[in-house]
């Protein structure tokens, strides 16, 4: 009887720290963790042939869409029992890709474009609904790989900065683990890149184009 009563209290108690609510102190500290989610893109382009061949110029834009996946860490100070201040820092693999028709001075052309990696570094203000669940806004700066090629022999590389705003929510089940939905909108301006195509024939090209995101995550972190 002892042994039981002994078992029972120590499953009670478990059961109490298990289920027992994160309190705000809680929240303070450094976290780790990964994410995954879905992006929508636009690109607006005005491209074609500078002087001394031109000027000949066409607009046209496309959509890009895809898939990404990555790591963030960032710290978090707590202001008061219901106000959470952070700093976060993320990297994404991503596949964001599409294509469109460029055709200029009646030859067809086209390309296709593709995100393949996305950055931020963001300051989150964060509140505290109840122990356990935060609404939070964060902006901050954006970064992210592009790349393009088309049916014309013109293609570049580049690397963009901009910036991005964001809300989300983040719950946290453990005193350590939480589990967070976020939405950014990533703007990254305007881009203008030159090189050459090679058809029809060998001559100079330019294009400049205004680029942004719709960027969905699902995240898992964990505080240490």
């Amino acid at each position: 009887m002892n042994n039981f009563k002994k078992l029972a209290t120590a499953l009670a108690i478990s059961s109490a720290f298990v289920a027992a609510p994160a309190m705000a102190g809680d929240w303070e500290g450094g976290f780790v963790g990964l994410h995954a989610g879905w992006a929508d893109a636009d690109r607006d382009t005005t491209y074609g042939v500078p002087a001394p061949f031109g000027p000949i110029y066409a607009k046209n834009g496309y959509g890009q869409s895809g898939a990404l996946a990555g790591l963030h860490l960032g710290y978090n100070f707590e202001l008061n029992p219901k106000w959470i201040l952070g700093l976060k820092a993320d990297w994404s693999w991503s596949d964001i890709d599409g294509s469109g028709s460029f055709p200029l001075a009646g030859f067809p052309a086209s390309g296709s474009g593709n995100y393949d990696w996305l950055g931020s570094t963001t300051v989150r203000l964060g509140y505290l609904v109840n122990n356990k669940f935060m609404l939070f806004a964060d902006g901050g700066l954006a970064f992210g790989g592009f790349e393009f090629s088309s049916t014309s022999g013109y293609n570049f590389n580049e690397s963009r900065s901009g910036w991005t705003l964001g809300i989300g929510a983040e719950y946290r089940f453990t005193p350590r683990a939480s589990m967070s939905f976020q939405y950014n909108y990533y703007d990254f301006g305007s881009d203008k890149n030159r090189g050459t195509i090679t058809f029809p024939a060998n001559i100079a090209f330019e294009s400049k184009a205004d680029a942004d995101l719709n960027v969905f995550k699902l995240g898992f972190n964990y505080k240490f």
